[in-house]
């Protein structure tokens, strides 16, 4: 068993505790309380380390990325408005179909692998997200986050979704012949 420590943990089911202590038994949480409420029950657990000024939190989830265009510029909403000033969804998402098929296998990588980190250092431990990337379970495999994947084969030219489509077959085989 091990202790961790913190000046605060935020439960779900309960207020926060300050001066907070979390044990964990075989890579699942134990028990929460106060650091001298554990420390007194359980004597003989190491403190694995003590996280200071902190929030022990659980694990933050984002169910909708496109990480491979986590490296786009960011754009102006009006960019896409109708003459009335309403914002056209259809025409952003043209537009962005025809960004996503101008970016090199690596610019997806990159833009993935940036996402990635960026996520787990906010705290984010749950995503789902959808790529037209063929290497993108590597990636995820790599970043040691909870992933679901979703292949995108949606696109405005025929001819480039039936490739996302077979790509997207190919992928289901790669995930099922994997030892992840």
């Amino acid at each position: 068993m091990k202790l961790y420590l913190a000046k605060y943990l935020l439960p779900v089911s309960s207020d926060p505790i300050q001066e907070a202590a979390m044990l964990v038994h075989k890579d699942r949480i134990h028990e929460i309380g106060t650091a001298q409420a554990l420390r007194k029950k359980y004597p003989d657990v190491k403190v694995e380390e003590e996280f200071g000024n902190s929030i022990l939190m659980p694990g933050l989830v984002n169910a909708h990325l496109h990480l491979e265009l986590s490296r786009a510029e960011p754009y102006q909403w009006l960019d896409y408005a109708d003459p009335s000033g309403e914002a056209n969804f259809v025409r952003w998402l043209i537009a962005t179909s025809k960004y996503q098929d101008s970016l090199k296998p690596e610019d997806k990588r990159t833009g993935l692998e940036h996402g990635l980190k960026g996520l787990k250092k906010s705290g984010t431990t749950c995503i789902g997200d959808l790529s037209s990337f063929d290497g993108s379970f590597q990636s995820y495999v790599n970043s040691g986050l909870r992933v679901l994947a979703h292949a995108e084969v949606m696109n405005i030219n025929q001819k480039i979704a039936q490739d996302r489509f077979e790509s997207a077959l190919a992928y289901v085989d790669e995930v099922l012949n994997s030892d992840h």
